[in-house]
């Protein structure tokens, strides 16, 4: 079976879809633990900038319109994991099982409103009210930073949230941004192998001839390329010990070079033996070896030298 084929054919399996999506999953979360890394760049950007110039400079809105992209992008990529968690549930035929809804509120536990804010909080920005985060520098035992948003400015705003990402912002006055996307985060690497395991337990069978169907795939595959390529193994190999002791690169340039066959031999044997701490026995396996590769080198045919149209002596 030819490869679009095999292809072909694999998207039609039951597990085909179900695995995508999984590893979509997998994706979402590498981008949003980057998203992550650069928020608290730009957090760290803020702090230094108001120390250094103050919170009304350019530098600081700078940095602050750097956290306020990374916030965003944090909240579309987890509403892009929703998706796919509930593509998910759809090919296993979850969407209105109790039991599964259990279980997440059990992973998720108390910090439900903290992920409906995240949720939220891109349709909040990029629909309703433009709210960047502030950076606070609070000096006492020891020195803390806080990147916050005003939460009277995220309720009053007349943006519909959920009644748990109500609760949630009411919490404090200053939402603490970092611990929310931290606790996020957290939350969805145990969400994601939480539908791993639930989905190997619903579809034992699926996912079994899924990976027996894509193993003698690759087998097959395996043993094709070592059967097409057995024959240049043999008949294309350069010398071993040669080829260990000098770079190919450089065997073929003194090779195609003008030098005679003997200064050719002279070359190779003193390149392979550089250290001087070839045995004796190693030395003859190196000379044995350029006069193989002497064999089949190409001889280029001298027709002599000429000046100004006469052939120079």
């Amino acid at each position: 079976m030819r490869e679009d084929t095999w292809i072909f054919a694999l998207r039609f399996t039951p597990y085909y879809k179900i695995d995508t999506a999984l590893n979509n999953l997998e994706v979402v979360r590498a981008a949003m633990i980057e998203a992550v890394l650069a928020l608290n760049a730009a957090k760290a950007g803020m702090e230094t900038a108001a120390e250094l110039e103050g919170f009304k400079t350019d530098a600081y809105a700078r940095e602050r319109s750097r956290a306020t992209s990374n916030l965003l992008n944090f909240s579309a990529l987890y509403a892009s994991y929703v998706d796919v968690c509930r593509r998910i549930r759809g090919y296993a035929k979850l969407k209105d099982d109790a039991p599964y809804r259990r279980a997440l509120s059990r992973l998720i536990g108390g910090n439900s409103g903290g992920h409906e804010f995240i949720k939220g909080f891109r349709n909040f920005i990029l629909h309703h009210h433009l709210l960047e985060p502030e950076v606070k520098i609070t000096y006492s035992q020891t020195r803390s930073t806080k990147l916050y948003l005003d939460s009277n400015a995220l309720l009053y705003s007349g943006f519909k949230w959920t009644t748990k990402a109500r609760h949630f912002i009411q919490k404090d006055v200053e939402l603490d941004v970092t611990d929310a996307v931290n606790a996020v985060i957290r939350d969805v690497k145990r969400l994601i192998m939480f539908h791993r395991k639930m989905i190997e337990a619903r579809l034992p069978e699926e996912k079994r001839a899924y990976e027996i169907y894509t193993y003698e795939r690759e087998r097959l595959r395996h043993l094709q390329s070592v059967a097409s390529d057995i024959g240049a193994a043999f008949f294309k190999r350069s010398t071993p010990i040669v080829s260990r002791l000098i770079d190919s690169k450089t065997i073929e340039n003194v090779l195609n070079s003008l030098l005679s066959d003997e200064e050719v031999r002279l070359v190779l044997c003193a390149l392979a033996n550089k250290h001087k701490n070839l045995p004796p026995i190693t030395q003859n396996s190196v000379a044995t070896g350029v006069d193989r590769l002497l064999k089949s080198r190409i001889k280029y045919k001298n027709t002599g030298a000429y000046l100004q149209g006469r052939p120079f002596k």
